[in-house]
C-alpha cells in the first residue's frame, strides 16, 4: 500500500505510478493539492491508482473529517486487488 503525490522532483506522480504498476503493482492512494477533480484525477485512476484525494488545503474539509478520509481511503485500497497495467 502506497500514497503518492502527483507532484514529484524530477518525474510526476502519474508517470511514477504507471511505471511501478507495470513492474511492482500494488494499491496506492494518489494524494494532490492540483485539484479535486479532472485530468489528474482521471489520468491517476487510469494509471492504476485505487483512489484519488485533494489534499487537506484544497479539500474545504476540516482536518478530523479530512483525517478520516484518508484513512477510509487508504485502508479501502489496502484490501483492492490490483493487477499489472500496460
Amino acid at each position: 500500500m502506497l500514497t503518492l503525490d502527483v507532484n514529484m522532483q524530477g518525474m510526476d506522480g502519474v508517470r511514477f505510478l504507471r511505471q511501478l504498476m507495470r513492474l511492482n503493482p500494488l494499491p496506492v492512494v494518489m494524494i494532490s493539492g492540483l485539484s479535486t477533480e479532472g485530468a489528474d484525477a482521471l489520468q491517476a485512476i487510469a494509471a492504476g491508482a485505487i483512489h484519488y484525494i485533494p489534499k487537506h488545503t484544497t479539500s474545504g474539509l476540516p482536518l478530523p473529517a479530512y483525517r478520516e478520509l484518508v484513512v477510509n481511503k487508504v485502508r479501502a485500497a489496502a484490501y483492492s486487488p490490483v493487477t499489472a497495467i500496460g
